[in-house]
């Protein structure tokens, strides 16, 4: 039996989290949380996820932070990252790809769009 895919989701606020859980728990997934930036980096290292959900903006470390601090690392530089944000100004896209982002979805998040997104990433 395969090991089933292992997802970290990153935001700074619970509902946001809960609703991802939410939305991707019927696909199988290993869902790890982490309630910010800060808690993102080292459940990167702990758990070696094979997708990553990362909001953007956060109060302690942004999304684009910790997309660089991954990014930088050997492992992170193969691992697809969806960014989630409330931003929809063209620049705030162009900055994520920037930084390494494989999608970016917008707040709030269309769950039929989300689901296809983590199926093909």
């Amino acid at each position: 039996m395969p090991t089933p895919p292992r997802l970290l989701l990153v935001d700074d606020e619970e509902r946001n989290l809960s609703l991802l859980e939410a939305y991707l728990a019927p696909l199988g997934c290993v869902l790890t949380r982490a309630s910010g930036g800060q808690e993102a980096l080292p459940a990167f290292e702990k758990e070696r996820p094979d997708l990553i959900l990362l909001d953007v903006v956060m109060p302690d470390l942004d999304g684009l932070d910790v997309l660089t601090h991954i990014r930088a690392s050997e492992q992170g530089s193969r691992i697809p990252v969806i960014l989630i944000t409330g931003y929809t100004e063209r620049e705030e896209r162009v900055r994520g790809f920037e930084a390494g982002a494989d999608e970016f979805l917008e707040k709030p998040v269309d769950r039929a769009l989300l689901l296809a997104r983590v199926r093909t990433l």
